[in-house]
């Protein structure tokens, strides 16, 4: 199981754009990154979604804006969800 932040957020990219020590997102953070990496390694995406769960303080505000954005009229906006979640498995 994996839970990283979501690159495509753009308030996440500006976070990890400004934080010197987060950078290292802004070289994957994607779900074509994290194929290609997993591939070289024998692994392979069987689960993907953008999530909306952020771990630390309590903001109503951002609740409401994750559960808008899982509803299935705007899941075509899922993507500015500001986590991505997948589960990994390895090739047989």
């Amino acid at each position: 199981l994996v839970y990283e932040p979501n690159k495509l957020n753009p308030l996440i990219f500006l976070m990890h754009l400004i934080e010197k020590n987060e950078r290292g997102l802004l070289k994957v953070g994607t779900k074509k990154s994290y194929e290609k990496i997993l591939g070289a390694i024998d692994t392979y995406i069987d689960f993907f979604e953008y999530n909306g769960i952020i771990i630390g303080p309590n903001s109503k505000l951002l609740e409401f804006i994750s559960v808008l954005l899982s509803k299935n009229f705007f899941k075509f906006l899922s993507w500015l969800n500001p986590k991505i979640f997948f589960i990994i498995k390895k090739i047989n």
